[in-house]
């Protein structure tokens, strides 16, 4: 160990066992609230920053010192953040002179390390780097919460005059300005991360709540929290299921039916998306949507035909793959009607949209009455069509719990006019 000429010969012990003698640094009554603060910070064991090394800097130049630093104090170890003269500062906090500083309300002072009783048997007093002179003005993260110190130090003993203790209180103030630009970011980047948070899940929501309702729906319901009911004169609405549903699924385990099923409504909500058409829900095998709630083009009766047929044409198409692989299947059978309907929301916790009125029981109805593979259609909604499509005339026809009505299928569309969208099976993505 080096002894400089002009200081007492340092004690014989290692300086371990040196560090031994030394008492327990008593610690702030606020030492957990104090060590959150300085965890905070996210400042432990980073690297040089310049906004600090500048002040560190600063300081030994204007108070011309060998050595000054800013340390923090951790629950059990000094770490140096910024440093500027050449020497080994980290240490136990128990060996450390800032252990000290953070106890003080001001800067605290050591003219003489040698001649104060609790520095004399220090190591760092001892040994290398033969500290002399300390001062230190303790760094508040936050009002009372002391995470550190702006210290100068040499080997000489020294004093502060009250304007070099004020000038050294003034540099104090710009390490915690830094330290609290560290909290503001820190706050700052978690206020970011939770607007972030919030805005995807306000899309989730925004996406769930239009996936169960149609888009000018889920925005009056966003905008007022309430629906009104509303009576709508003139629109198409669309029933369908699947003939033989119930024999052809006796054959099937129960994962292959939901996965079918997944399947089939899958391309339904892809053709009724192409189309503008409103899916409203699915009852068993049964599937219900209506067209011109919105969509005010004049075209309502064309479009949820053309999503009619699509169907119908998916249907067919994997009909006949099951066919070919020896699979049982069933086929699609679908009933159109034009009238007036009465559409709102009901619930409260979870939303449903839907549509009610004769027009609704009729479109029912002429599913029922219709055959496998076929679209049949009530006269008023042909009315609407039928310059554009080739139908077959069915005459009159019962229908449960209503008068006779005329019925037709359609056929297909003209040529002028075809542009019926078709759904490869595999294009669905299924559910394993």
């Amino acid at each position: 160990m080096t002894v400089r000429p002009d200081e007492p010969a340092a004690v014989s012990a290692a300086p371990a066992e040196m560090a031994q003698l030394l008492p327990r640094i008593p610690r702030p009554k606020n030492e957990v609230t104090r060590l959150e603060a300085l965890h905070r910070l996210e400042i432990l064991n980073t690297p040089p920053e310049e906004r600090f090394d500048r002040i560190v800097k600063l300081a030994a130049r204007v108070f011309r010192m060998p050595i000054s630093y800013i340390s923090l104090v951790g629950d059990d170890q000094q770490w140096i953040k910024a440093q500027e003269g050449e020497c080994q500062l980290n240490a136990p906090r128990d060996q450390s002179f800032c252990g000290f500083a953070i106890l003080e309300k001001k800067i605290m002072l050591v003219p003489d390390a040698l001649l104060d009783p609790r520095f004399a048997e220090n190591p760092m007093v001892k040994g290398e780097p033969f500290v002399r002179f300390y001062a230190g003005r303790p760094l508040d993260a936050a009002p009372g919460l002391a995470v550190g110190s702006l210290c100068l130090m040499d080997r000489e003993p020294r004093d502060l005059s009250a304007a070099e203790l004020e000038l050294l209180d003034r540099l104090g103030d710009l390490v915690e300005h830094e330290l609290r630009l560290l909290n503001s970011l820190e706050l700052q980047e978690k206020l970011l991360e939770s607007q972030k948070l919030l805005a995807e899940e306000k899309r989730k929501t925004d996406e769930l709540l239009r996936n169960i309702l149609p888009d000018h729906i889920a925005d009056e319901l966003k905008q007022n929290g309430v629906v009104q009911a509303s009576l709508h004169p003139a629109v198409c609405v669309l029933f369908c299921d699947f003939v033989n549903f119930t024999r052809t699924t006796e054959k099937m385990p129960p994962e292959a039916v939901v996965n079918e099923l997944n399947a089939c409504f899958t391309a339904f909500d892809e053709i009724t998306g192409q189309f503008k058409v409103e899916k409203l829900k699915t009852m068993g095998d049964g599937y219900l949507c209506v067209s011109g709630l919105v969509e005010q083009d004049g075209c309502a009766a064309m479009r949820m035909l053309q999503a009619g047929l699509a169907m119908r044409d998916f249907i067919e198409e994997r009909f006949a793959q099951k066919q070919a692989d020896g699979e049982p299947y069933w086929r699609l059978r679908v009933g159109i009607h034009s009238g007036p309907v009465v559409a709102g929301v009901v619930g409260k916790r979870k939303f449903a949209f839907d549509i009610w009125g004769d027009t609704v029981n009729t479109a029912s109805r002429l599913e029922t009455a219709s055959e496998a593979s076929r679209v049949n259609v009530s006269e008023d909604f042909l009315r609407l069509v039928r310059d554009q499509v080739d139908f077959t005339p069915r005459g009159l026809r019962s229908l449960k719990g209503k008068d006779d009505r005329l019925m037709f299928f359609i056929d297909r569309l003209k040529d002028v006019v075809q542009k019926t969208t078709s759904v490869s099976v595999e294009n669905v993505v299924l559910v394993e």
